[in-house]
C-alpha cells in the first residue's frame, strides 16, 4: 500500500519542473515510489531492477494530466473573485503567469485560500487516479 503523503510529494516532484524532466513511478502492490530527477542527477528508476515486473509499476502523472492546470485557476477565480476573471485571463497570456497570479492573489489576501483550494483539489484528483489505476492507499 502506498502512503498518500509520499504519493502527493511525488506528484509535486513530477510537476514542479518542465514537463518530462522529472519522473516518478509507483509499484501498485507495494506502494514503493521511485524517482528520476534529471537536474539533481538522481535516477532511481534507471538504477532499479524492475524489468521483470514492469506491469506492477505505474507512471505517476504530472498535475497537468490530473486536470490541475489553468482550469483550476479559473475555477478558483470564478468562485472567489469573479469580477477579476478577465484580468486573470490576461495574466495567463504572458510568461511567468503563475508567479504573477500568486502575486495578484497575495495582494488580494487570497494566497493561502488558493494554496488550500489547490491542495484539496490535488488530493481529490490523486485519490481518483489511484482508484482508476489500482493503487491502494494508506492515509
Amino acid at each position: 500500500m502506498a502512503k498518500f503523503i509520499e504519493l502527493f510529494d511525488a506528484v509535486d516532484i513530477v510537476s514542479n519542473t518542465v514537463l518530462g524532466e522529472n519522473r516518478a513511478i509507483i509499484n501498485r502492490e507495494t506502494g514503493k515510489i521511485l524517482c528520476s530527477m534529471e537536474a539533481a542527477g538522481i535516477d532511481e528508476i534507471g538504477d532499479a531492477d524492475i524489468d521483470g515486473e514492469l506491469e506492477k509499476w505505474e507512471e505517476i502523472p504530472h498535475k497537468k494530466y490530473l486536470g490541475l492546470g489553468r482550469s483550476l485557476v479559473f475555477e478558483f477565480i470564478e468562485a472567489k473573485l469573479p469580477a477579476k476573471f478577465n484580468y486573470v485571463e490576461k495574466i495567463f497570456h504572458r510568461r511567468g503567469a503563475y508567479s504573477a497570479f500568486k502575486n495578484f492573489l497575495d495582494s488580494a489576501g487570497l494566497l493561502q485560500a488558493w494554496y488550500d483550494f489547490e491542495e484539496a483539489r490535488t488530493e481529490e484528483a490523486l485519490r481518483g487516479w489511484c482508484r482508476d489505476n489500482g493503487v491502494k492507499l494508506e492515509d
